[in-house]
């Protein structure tokens, strides 16, 4: 089965215009919208699966999960790895409450990761690249990361609307999101999915050292949702209520 693969760098992050500035996360829903037509309109006639990692998959639940999309239509499935969805309820309300007061008063403060020890894979030469790499933001700006949580919050709010077929990847060692996070988006979720929890995997399911596990699941599935997954992790598809 031969695949067409397209992928684009959120505004503010990557090689994309306002690197380091947070847009907003109905501006990302939009610009996602956009690329599913776009690329509906290259391809008329073939299915349409879109795939989010971590702040990507809070932008797909964000935008597939509003009532409103014309986007929803041309996607034949949704696949979810380790979605961020530490944000709203899930969050624990004073961290939220510290973040909120930060993003309206030193707006642009930089905040880095070091001294939290949080190791997102496994695969260390990968991660060591990505420390080298000019385009991987090494410190983000106070609203940048309030933002990011009330994103994380908009796509669990929007999550039982979503109603495309679902491959949800989660991880057992996941250190950046936690597993009540993740387990709520699972009661959420209305639409017909599938969830897979690796025992050996980490947040960066897709570069980690067992990522061809993780690859051979995700084109399992896009072949024959209903099949089990060479994987054996997977549990029975939940349908729709």
């Amino acid at each position: 089965m031969g695949l067409t693969i397209y992928a684009y760098d959120q505004r503010g992050f990557g090689a994309a215009p306002h690197s380091g500035y947070w847009s907003s996360a109905d501006t990302m829903a939009a610009d996602l919208g956009d690329a599913i037509k776009a690329t509906h309109t290259l391809h008329p006639g073939i299915p349409l699966y879109i795939l989010g990692s971590s702040m990507g998959g809070a932008v797909i639940l964000t935008a597939l999960g509003k009532q409103d999309t014309t986007s929803n239509e041309h996607v034949s499935g949704v696949i979810l790895v380790g979605p961020a969805v530490w944000g709203g309820h899930a969050m624990n309300p004073i961290l939220s409450f510290l973040l909120w007061l930060g993003a309206h008063t030193v707006p642009a403060n930089h905040l880095t990761d070091e001294g939290l020890r949080i190791k997102p894979s496994d695969n260390l030469p990968m991660l060591r690249a990505l420390g080298r790499d000019p385009l991987i933001i090494k410190s983000s700006r106070t609203d940048t990361i309030y933002g990011l949580t009330e994103l994380m919050g908009a796509a669990l709010n929007s999550a039982p609307n979503l109603d495309r077929p679902t491959l949800v990847l989660g991880a057992a060692n996941d250190e950046l999101v936690p597993s009540e996070a993740h387990q709520s988006l699972l009661r959420l979720l209305e639409t017909e999915h599938n969830a897979v929890t690796y025992p050996n995997g980490w947040h960066m399911l897709l570069r980690d050292l067992q990522a061809k596990i993780v690859w051979r699941d995700i084109l399992s599935w896009i072949r024959n949702r209903h099949a089990p997954l060479p994987s054996g992790d997977g549990r029975e598809p939940k349908n729709s209520k």
